[in-house]
């Protein structure tokens, strides 16, 4: 799976397709939980915060405009991801440790840098999936 189909998304978005949001769902809901899991979120906390995310794209979805490149859809869901994870660790819901000795933060802006390692790896998962 390289690009998110196009359609599938108009069908989520317009709800004319009650599966539609179920595909979507099956599709990213891997690839939020493993990149928490990958920054020691787990439990409780990654469950919460993955779902956080998923209700914030469904709340938005009906905004989004797809910009025709491939992956806009991928780059917009993990400014979506990284902006909530951000905000849920700055409540102080959860405490992760980073691999690699940085702080969550600073993995988080690695993840909101299309350039980075990290932005890289998740790109390269959301392929594989």
């Amino acid at each position: 799976m390289a690009t998110t189909s196009i359609s599938l998304i108009g069908k989520a978005q317009s709800e004319s397709d009650p599966d539609a949001w179920r595909r979507l769902t099956d599709i990213y809901s891997p690839l939020i939980s493993a990149w928490l899991k990958r920054q020691n979120v787990t439990g409780a906390d990654a469950e919460d915060l993955a779902q956080e995310v998923l209700l914030i794209v469904l709340r938005k979805l009906p905004s989004f405009e797809h910009n025709g490149r491939p992956g806009a859809f991928r780059r917009w869901l993990r400014i979506i991801a990284v902006n909530r994870a951000r905000d849920y660790w700055k409540a102080n819901r959860i405490r992760p440790v980073a691999k690699g000795n940085t702080s969550f933060m600073e993995t988080l802006s690695q993840l909101e840098d299309e350039t980075s390692d990290l932005s890289r790896m998740w790109n390269e998962e959301h392929d594989l999936a």
